[in-house]
């Protein structure tokens, strides 16, 4: 039987100017029901060709470059 996870990007969660052409979107997952951190997990925009991997600890960063 397989089990789906459900997962909350839980704070710090942040949009914030790296600089005037990029931007920043970071955060740490957790699993909602437990909240227990989420190692290695992928996390991508929802167009889904700009994407990272959560580290050890959940957190990830993903920059966004203003050409999009």
């Amino acid at each position: 039987m397989k089990r789906v996870i459900s997962i909350i990007l839980v704070l710090p969660f942040f949009l914030t100017k790296a600089n005037p052409q990029n931007i920043v979107v970071e955060g740490i997952i957790k699993i909602s029901e437990s909240k227990e951190i989420l190692p290695f997990a992928n996390v991508h925009l929802q167009d889904g060709y700009l994407g990272t991997t959560s580290n050890e600890k959940g957190a990830f960063k993903i920059i966004i470059p203003s050409a999009i």
